[in-house]
């Protein structure tokens, strides 16, 4: 039985990596081919002047941190449901013994996995706007520093150049990381990361955490994830890396794309509560349940005939 059980999961998480790979792929190619759309500006457009600067909140620490502590959050909240249900030995009712452990691996896998094909699904469909619509940002005219005097900036009949479109422009770098950064502003992808993140763990922490004696608790980290993310998308403005609008943007996707995968939780909590009665011994000697959701036999992968 253990061979079969550990043969069914091998072959999800299988599965699951082939799933995320694909869903990051479209991500990959566009980094690869490195060509965002080529957008002009307005002459003398004021928006594009901004002097750069570095980071606030640099994208690689943000990512390491937010994988850390959402597998830290998942665990250590799956271990205390884990010793809860131990104690009360509601685990001895419902599952037999061997299954205990695997149980809860495959509740961790099940929370941390859709974290991180979460995560996969915000960065592709966050990098696939940015290359696609090729949006300016705020330090652009400062990275690209066009040579003004080869620019038609000047249309008889107008009083002002503001309005004037141009296409037609060299960047002093145009191949250098800067240069292509600077026209990846729209949708804001630190915004839709934290965003995420943060949204995620604060509804997977209100769906999973439920000891009544610790709700300021959660609800202090809930609020902690809401700060950081908030703080995040602040700085993004005051970092001159995007307008407003790009920063709105990218925090209604992480939270579109949170709200979505949270269903997930949410449903399988309510199919768990059905998981009630206990495991019975029929005529034959064999483990029969009386009352078990699909969901959690797919979890558990638990049937007649790999308990008997």
């Amino acid at each position: 039985m253990a061979a079969k059980l550990l043969k069914k999961y091998f072959l999800k998480v299988t599965l699951d990596v082939l799933a995320c790979t694909l869903a990051f792929s479209p991500c990959l190619a566009l980094y690869a081919l490195n060509k965002p759309f080529r957008r002009g500006f307005f002459c003398n457009d004021e928006s594009l002047k901004h002097p750069y600067k570095d980071s606030t909140v640099d994208g690689t620490m943000m990512i390491v941190l937010a994988i850390s502590l959402g597998f830290v959050m998942i665990f250590l909240c799956e271990l205390l449901i884990y010793y809860h249900k131990k104690e009360k030995q509601e685990l001895r009712q419902h599952i037999p013994a061997n299954q205990h452990l695997p149980y809860f691996l495959m509740c961790v896998y099940r929370y941390f996995g859709m974290y991180m094909f979460g995560i996969i699904i915000q960065m592709t469909v966050t990098v696939i706007g940015k290359y696609s619509i090729g949006r300016l940002r705020p330090h652009f005219l400062s990275l690209c520093n066009p040579d003004y005097s080869q620019l038609n900036c000047t249309v008889p009949g107008l009083i002002s150049d503001i309005y004037v479109y141009v296409e037609s422009y060299t960047c002093v770098d145009e191949k250098s990381r800067n240069a292509v950064d600077s026209r990846l502003s729209f949708p804001s992808g630190h915004s839709s990361f934290s965003t995420f993140v943060a949204v995620y763990l604060a509804i997977y922490l209100q769906a999973r955490f439920t000891w009544r004696g610790a709700a300021l608790l959660k609800h202090l980290c809930q609020a902690a994830l809401i700060y950081g993310a908030y703080y995040v998308c602040l700085s993004r403005v005051s970092d001159n890396k995007h307008h407003p609008t790009d920063v709105l943007a990218g925090a209604f996707i992480g939270c579109f794309i949170a709200a979505l995968l949270q269903q997930h939780i949410f449903v399988t909590q309510q199919q768990m509560k059905t998981f009630h009665r206990p495991f019975r011994t029929s005529s034959n000697n064999k483990l029969v349940r009386d009352d078990v959701s699909i969901e959690e036999a797919q979890l558990l992968s638990i049937n007649n005939s790999e308990v008997s």
